[in-house]
């Protein structure tokens, strides 16, 4: 048996082979510094400067956003506490005989806590770093070693049995159409709370050794994707290692599909192709070989979107992921239908299928796939989002504006076209206010002119509703004889005498009588034939007191019946 062991060096920040012999001792013998992906080139120029054959880097990553779901929450919610596994060293034993490969990560525990605020502490027993990756809003995490517990995980790579297995492993049940559905996510998928990947030099040191055992059983070695992840290609190559892709539909399509797989095939193109209902095209099959998620992503365009033209399709096979989404986050059903084993965001559920209508319908397929790739393949950051929204608003109201098409043609979904139809909307806004300035101008100009002319209506008054004019103890009881003296009675009692009963005095529906001691006004009065229907004070108050027995006397003196409805 072979054994290779792998530590972390500060210098190239990256897992590097080691052979000499104070590498293999004992890992509870080792003093350990953390490091973290999200240290500053400062923290990693001093951690790098303690790296001795007695003080080991330790390793953690801060960078994989899927760490925090894995975190063990404390109760506290401006304190929550949760450990994660740091990685001290890797080591990788290859068994020719029994075709067998074994990676071990040995790991400690770190505990993480969140201290908002607090200053920054750079003694050993304390680090400070900012978790770019975490999803709580917590700027400063501080975290230690937590205990120095042993903990191995194992991935055992049976070449002779055309199995892996991985220790601990983990498995979750997902629903789809009203049916479970069993996920197994070992920690070669990020499966744990450590979520680190394989190191690229273990990877490749355990290929070579797998890709000679191939040979030895074909007679050549195998040719392998580039863009695979070593986590992934591992694990499928010693079950199908003539063709490694087919393991992500397996893994995708469920048992029942992995039992039609021939191991012993150099392609498993047909099949996959048969069961997805995808046509068998020389340019498919091409992706397919170069790419492991090519298959995958063209049936999702088919039944997300209803893309089936190839001319389309060829844009996105190259692609490994949709909208940010790992293409192996969604399994396919016994029926067809799409689940999701984990989703990062809810992008997949925008009607994607009326964009390429429109964007067919409007320059064909070379310009719906170059747009549509790039929406779809690249990240979709807020601006990109917002663009489909403003889009999808205008398409649906049937008023998207020239200007905007023109840029969704020159720039696709994209900031750029984001900005060009916020300005519009921005010239509309100023437009907009500007009419809205104008016709507020123009309001106020004919409220003046209305005020104006009914200032300068006299009412036509008979001698008996002069008459009832007097001079009392508490004021004068006056009447309004034209316009102006209802706007008076308005400005000065803050009431609605001259904007509602203009007309009906000139009409002479109703008189109306005013109580005025110097320059103050005290009552108005609203009389109907010979009753008072109104009879306020300021602001429309109730007549109380003096003012009232005056009103009332007054009414009483003129024979007019007093019977205000409050």
């Amino acid at each position: 048996m072979d054994q290779f062991y792998y530590i972390f060096d500060g210098k190239k920040w990256d897992w590097m082979e080691s052979n000499e012999d104070w590498a293999k001792k004992d890992i509870e013998e080792y003093n350990f510094e953390l490091v973290t992906s999200a240290m500053t080139d400062e923290d990693k120029a001093l951690a790098a400067s303690k790296q001795s054959e007695k003080n080991l880097l330790a390793y953690f990553d801060f960078e994989y956003s899927d760490v925090v779901h894995y975190l063990e929450w404390g109760s506290s919610f401006t304190d929550p506490r949760g450990k994660t596994n740091v990685v001290a060293r890797w080591r990788l034993q290859l068994c020719r005989e029994q075709k067998l490969a074994i990676i071990m990560a040995d790991t400690f525990k770190v505990e993480i806590t969140v201290h908002p605020g607090e200053a920054e502490d750079n003694s050993n027993q304390y680090k400070y770093i900012l978790a770019e990756g975490m999803h709580f809003y917590f700027p400063v995490q501080r975290y230690k070693l937590f205990d120095k517990i042993y903990n191995q995980y194992t991935l055992r790579l049976d070449y002779g049995k055309w199995t892996y297995t991985a220790v601990p492993n983990k498995k979750s049940r997902v629903r789809s159409n009203n049916n479970y559905y069993n996920v197994k996510n070992d920690w070669t998928d990020k499966g744990f709370n450590f979520s680190l990947e394989i190191p690229p030099a273990v990877v490749m040191r355990a290929m070579t050794f797998l890709k000679d055992l191939a040979t030895e059983e074909f007679g050549f070695s195998p040719t392998v994707p580039d863009n695979m992840p070593g986590n992934k290609l591992l694990k499928y190559f010693v079950q199908y290692p003539m063709d490694v892709n087919v393991g992500l539909y397996v893994d995708m399509l469920g048992y029942d599909f992995g039992c039609q797989v021939l191991r012993k095939n150099d392609s498993n193109f047909d099949l996959v192709c048969d069961y997805l209902k995808l046509p068998k095209t020389k340019s498919l099959k091409k992706a397919y070989h170069a790419n492991y998620a090519a298959l995958a992503i063209c049936y999702f365009l088919v039944r997300r979107i209803g893309i089936d033209d190839i001319n389309i399709l060829q844009y996105f096979l190259a692609g490994q992921t949709l909208l940010e989404n790992d293409i192996d986050t969604f399994g396919i059903d016994r029926g067809g239908a799409i689940y999701f084993k984990k989703r990062r965001n809810g992008y997949f559920w925008f009607d994607w299928h009326l964009l390429y209508r429109w964007l067919l319908e409007k320059w064909g397929a070379k310009r719906t796939g170059e747009i549509l790739s790039e929406a779809l393949l690249k990240p979709l950051d807020r601006d990109k989002w917002d663009c489909l929204s403003l889009w999808r608003k205008d398409y649906e109201e049937d008023d998207l504006p020239a200007e905007f098409v023109q840029a969704i043609y020159r720039h696709g979904i994209s900031k750029e076209a984001h900005d060009v139809r916020n300005m519009l909307i921005q010239q509309v806004n100023e437009q907009n206010n500007q009419l809205n300035e104008q016709n507020n101008r123009e309001n106020e100009q004919r409220k003046k002119e209305i005020i104006v002319n009914k200032c300068n209506i006299t009412f036509d008054l008979t001698q008996k509703e002069l008459a009832r004019e007097e001079e009392t103890p508490e004021g004068i009881f006056k009447v309004a004889r034209t316009g102006r003296d209802l706007y008076n009675i308005s400005e000065k009692m803050r009431n609605c005498v001259f904007s509602c009963y203009t007309e009906s005095m000139q009409s002479k529906n109703c008189t109306i009588y005013y109580l005025q001691k110097g320059e103050k006004y005290l009552a108005c009065i609203e009389v109907r034939k010979r009753m008072v229907v109104q009879a306020l004070g300021m602001c429309n108050s109730n007549l109380r007191g003096h003012l009232y027995k005056a009103v009332t006397s007054w009414c009483a003196r003129h024979e007019l019946i007093y019977g205000p409805w409050r």
